[in-house]
């Protein structure tokens, strides 16, 4: 413990040494630290940060280069923290701004400027945005760095639209109303590299995006938000938007596409959103639906049921509720849906706000009067008594009631016991006249109020006509019901190959798809019908569907394959969360979807061993799945589009010099592999870019090959090494 001690103290942090060492916490357990598992310790946001800095820093240190760059080959690259990535980049400036300045006494424009400025942080921050510089009235904001999430589009469509709602109520001089413009792209980038020195040092980021984003910016009109198609095409029906058509912009040899956005879609839900073109057949889920009718047959009888669904995000959850809907609807049942949003996860009651402001039909610019007025039509019509249930309602919902109805004198904790008491009771109440269907969707983004409603409700309700279904992932969300009531939990597994290969042709509609692309998207699908959806949307929309070749579509031309843009942001979110041990994950990535454990560990550079916390780091979060457990423990990507993103987040000049290092460690050290499978040693060589070991180790792969009567295997590896043989 004096090295962690010595350590921290070196880091300014030597006050948390008696506390990592309560859970046995030395120094090498901490490179593997989560911010989860800082969390758990009971760290400020503060001294969260700087441990992690300093465990990135200090212990987690980017490679030196691993191997010597060959003769003629690719320099080092400049900055080993650099990654290739996909960006959601907003730029925000003030309308009119030099006008202002040329009317305004300096210090008057300063405090207009700060004002500004704060608003737009605000909004930024609340969606996770990372600022990237501010600079006068302009702001550049990146979403989806450091730390990727699954919409981050998304995130930086709902900031905008906030800055532009909020910019126009500042009145930081007089009667001055202030307008915004804003500019949203979407693209891959390399990030990560620095510039400048000292105090002035900041990320920079390289590619076409930023620029798109500034010109789409310099096209909006004040108070207007501009995309990009690329991010329309991440957002659409979660807005409502217009195309503008193609611009011509300065530095963009073609015209472009461009989107207005006007407001959030009045979509129910986000399937609904996402979805608001025809879906495609339900498949391979008659089990879960079947469970589920016989449950909502014992409702009829006045027993109150539970299903508990989870799985993994895109396994279909959302689809099968739909589909419940959509058979129970004639029989007419009240179907009741919150929905809960990971914005709103220490927001009291959200999805029970938004349910209520959805029933009213009231709008994000409604006046308060108008809000009050459609809250009290709504509640008549369900038999309220206006004097007893609006206070409580408005109070739920921020609704000023002034003296139309008598002020509220109860504590927070009394406003909270008598809110839950009347949202049991309607729900009850509703019971009498109808069964309820009452689905609660992405409960592992739920608030602890709404937690708490749903197991007091359960009991409460236990000889009601009403069906709970709640939906959430697994394994890591902490979502439990408190209830002693039986619940139904289902599963939703992954579809097998049969499932999926119905589904793809489903989604293809007739439409041509050669053998060997169809087949590359099943396997890299892995039975997620979202991932098989997309990536088969993907393929359509790039024209080489009916490609019949090594290079079609699907895989790419390099060992990672194309990922899809809808998909991408999710899944190295996954990564971003393993943040101290996402190296091993990507040099993981380089060695192929299967791994071993003994070669990781041979290959990754001298300072990342041991790499045993790492695995079981990665295993715990279902990153990676063991395969072989034993003396020589294997592993896989749990996802073959997961190894993609991570493999693609690597600079092209880290990724040869990771496949020359596999090579090499191959070659010399294991000696057995390199003989019975040469091809492997080839294809690092080939990634590596050094050709001259690449076509000894075809030419040895095709004659092995030869000798086991392995033909077709044969030619293929000798035409890889003599396509090789032109480059040299």
């Amino acid at each position: 413990m004096s090295d962690l001690i010595a350590w921290l103290d070196g880091w300014g942090l030597k006050q948390l040494g008696p506390r990592l060492a309560e859970q046995d916490i030395d120094l090498d357990a901490l490179m593997y630290l989560t911010e989860d598992d800082l969390k758990e310790l009971g760290l400020t946001i503060g001294l969260r940060r700087r441990l992690l800095h300093a465990i990135e820093e200090g212990l987690r240190r980017p490679a030196a280069e691993l191997v010597p760059p060959a003769p003629g080959g690719p320099a080092p690259s400049a900055n080993q923290g650099a990654e290739r990535r996909q960006l959601t980049i907003l730029f925000s400036d003030l309308a009119a701004s030099t006008e202002l300045a040329s009317r305004l006494d300096p210090e008057e424009m300063s405090v207009l400027l700060r004002a500004y400025q704060a608003c737009c942080i605000a909004a930024i921050q609340k969606y996770g945005g990372q600022i990237s510089r501010v600079f006068g009235d302009g702001i550049l904001t990146y979403f989806c760095y450091p730390q990727a999430h699954e919409d981050d589009a998304e995130r930086a469509v709902r900031a905008a639209l906030d800055i532009v709602r909020d910019v126009p109520r500042l009145r930081p001089h007089g009667d001055i109303v202030l307008g915004v413009r804003i500019g949203i792209a979407t693209g891959q980038v390399l990030i990560g590299e620095t510039i400048g020195e000292g105090e002035s040092k900041q990320v920079d980021v390289v590619g076409e995006t930023p620029n798109l984003a500034a010109r789409l910016q310099a096209q909006a009109r004040p108070n207007c938000i501009v995309i990009s198609t690329s991010t329309h095409r991440l957002t659409e029906g979660l807005f409502e938007c217009t195309s503008l058509g193609k611009l011509h912009l300065k530095g963009f040899t073609e015209p472009v596409v461009v989107w207005q956005v006007h407001s959030e879609s009045t979509a129910e839900s986000r399937f609904d959103a996402m979805h608001s073109r025809a879906l495609t057949p339900m498949v391979g889920r008659d089990r879960e639906l079947g469970l589920l009718m016989h449950c909502w047959e014992r409702v009829g009888a006045g027993d109150v049921q539970v299903a508990l669904i989870s799985g993994e995000a895109g396994v279909g959850k959302s689809r099968i509720l739909n589909a419940l809907r959509a058979m129970l609807n004639p029989k007419g049942p009240y179907i009741v849906t919150l929905y809960c949003s990971p914005y709103h996860q220490a927001s009291a009651l959200h999805p029970v706000i938004n349910l209520y402001e959805r029933l009213a039909g009231m709008a994000h610019d409604d006046s308060h009067a108008q809000k009050l007025a459609k809250l009290e039509t709504l509640l008549v019509e369900n038999g309220a008594v206006l004097e007893q249930v609006v206070p409580i309602v408005a109070t739920l919902l921020s609704i000023p009631f002034g003296d139309r109805y008598a002020t509220l004198k109860l504590t927070p904790e009394q406003l909270k016991e008598q809110t839950l008491q009347l949202l049991i009771r309607r729900i009850g109440d509703m019971s009498l006249q109808k069964p309820v269907l009452f689905l609660v969707e992405d409960a592992h983004w739920i608030d602890p109020t709404t937690l708490e409603l749903l197991s007091r409700m359960i009991p409460a309700l236990k000889t009601s006509r009403v069906f709970l279904i709640v939906t959430f992932r697994t394994p890591t969300d902490n979502f439990k019901l408190q209830h002693e009531t039986p619940s139904l939990h289902l599963p939703v597994a992954r579809l097998d190959r049969q499932q999926a290969e119905q589904l793809l042709r489903h989604n293809v509609g007739g439409r041509p798809m050669s053998p060997k692309v169809s087949a590359e998207i099943i396997a890299r699908a892995d039975g997620i019908p979202l991932f098989v959806e997309e990536l088969s949307k993907a393929v359509m929309e790039s024209g080489l569907a009916d490609v019949d070749g090594d290079d079609a579509a699907v895989r790419g031309a390099s060992p990672g394959g194309v990922v899809p843009a809808t998909l991408h942001d999710s899944l190295m979110a996954r990564l971003d969360r393993m943040s101290l041990v996402k190296r091993v994950a990507q040099f993981a990535a380089v060695l192929g979807r299967v791994f071993t454990v003994q070669l990781l560990s041979t290959v990754v550079p001298p300072h990342w061993r041991p790499i045993d916390g790492a695995i079981t780091a990665l295993a715990s979060a279902e990153i990676i799945l063991p395969v072989q457990l034993g003396a020589n423990p294997a592993y896989q990507f749990k996802h073959a589009l997961l190894q993609d993103v991570a493999y693609q987040s690597l600079l092209k000049t880290t990724r040869r010099a990771y496949h020359a290092r596999i090579a090499d460690v191959i070659a010399e050290q294991f000696v057995d592999i390199a003989e019975t499978q040469p091809e492997i040693v080839a294809r690092h060589f080939t990634e590596a870019e050094l050709y001259d070991e690449a076509v000894a180790y075809w030419l040895k792969a095709g004659q092995r090959s030869t000798q086991r009567s392995s033909n077709l295997d044969a030619i293929s590896h000798f035409e890889r090494g003599l396509a090789l043989v032109e480059l040299m």
